[in-house]
Parts: structure tokens; C-alpha cells; sequence
């Protein structure tokens, strides 16, 4: 396990205040920051993968109808038939790193889905 070190500074001592405030450690608090952080790192990758995805659809069509790809830096890294040999190899090969696993199923460009939640109101009786 890597052991990361915050020198005393200012982003030190606001993060003991805020613990303190908090009722909380400083590390559980840092934990909670990286987790965050990480998370929405993991979302925006994803979410530029996808763009490469539709942006690549036409010719993923061509070569991969049927089959799941991995993209990774807005590139075709690997495919196969089986998304579970897919998603192991790639975790092998990048670790943690996030890559977009899809399946190239239709020779139509993606469409986005829109889901409208009911608006609920009382009304008086």
C-alpha cells in the first residue's frame, strides 16, 4: 500500500477544522474527498468514451455489429463476443483505469432515452 503525506500547510489545518466541525478524522475526511473526486473522475471519462463511442458508431458498425467494445482514449482497444472475457482482460491490462465497455448493436446511431418522472399535486378534497 502507498502511504500518501500532507506536509502542514493551509489545506492541512482547514481539513483538521473541518473534521473537528464535523466530528469526524481528518483521514476518514481525506477519504471521503478522494472518493469523490475519483468518482466524478471515473463519470466525466466514461462520459467522454461515450462521445467517442456515438462519435465512432458508423464504423464500429463495420467491424464489431454484434460484439462488445472497449474504448479507451476515445479508441477501440479490444473486443469479443463474451463481455465478461472483454471486462477481464481490460482490467488487467488498465487496472482501475476506466474504460467504456458497449456493445455495437445496431447499424442506427445510438439515441438518447428520456425518462419523465410524473409531477405529483395535492389537491384539496
Amino acid at each position: 500500500m502507498t502511504t500518501l503525506i500532507l506536509e502542514k500547510s493551509a489545506l492541512v489545518e482547514t481539513l483538521e477544522q473541518i473534521a473537528t466541525l464535523r466530528h469526524t478524522t481528518a483521514t476518514s475526511l481525506l477519504h471521503l474527498a478522494i472518493s469523490e473526486f475519483l468518482e466524478k473522475a471515473t463519470q466525466q471519462k466514461i462520459k467522454e468514451e461515450d462521445a467517442a463511442f456515438i462519435k465512432l458508431h458508423s464504423q464500429l458498425v463495420t467491424q464489431y455489429l454484434g460484439r462488445y467494445v472497449a474504448i479507451h482514449n476515445g479508441e477501440v482497444v479490444d473486443n469479443d463476443t463474451d463481455v465478461r472475457a472483454l471486462h477481464l482482460r481490460i482490467r488487467q491490462q488498465f487496472g482501475r483505469i476506466p474504460v467504456l465497455l458497449r456493445q455495437v448493436m445496431t447499424e442506427k446511431e445510438p439515441r438518447d432515452l428520456i425518462f419523465r418522472s410524473p409531477k405529483f399535486e395535492t389537491r384539496p378534497l
